[in-house]
């Protein structure tokens, strides 16, 4: 018998708005909302800093979003892993 897919889980748009605003305490807010519905290994930072898409802030501002994330409650080793290891993780396991 063939299973049918799981439905994904969905946040509506007035939740995620309420969530980012584009500053690094609404960003540290959708991360925490991230990794309580998907985990903490499935959370990382992206490269949106290279100039190709439009950020709320630039990367002088990371402090200031590590703050942010401590102040959500989240652990030390959960801001390790969505500020870097979980990216590293990642590319050594695709680029092997």
């Amino acid at each position: 018998m063939r299973r049918r897919p799981q439905e994904p889980r969905r946040v509506s748009s007035s939740a995620a708005s309420d969530v980012y605003t584009g500053q690094p305490t609404g960003i540290a807010k959708t991360i925490k909302a991230a990794v309580d519905l998907l985990g903490v290994d499935a959370v990382s930072l992206g490269s949106d800093f290279d100039g190709s898409v439009e950020t709320g802030f630039d990367t002088s501002e990371l402090a200031a979003l590590t703050q942010a994330l401590m102040a959500t409650g989240l652990s030390d080793q959960a801001i390790r892993q969505i500020m870097g290891e979980n990216m590293i993780r990642v590319l050594r396991n695709r680029l092997k």
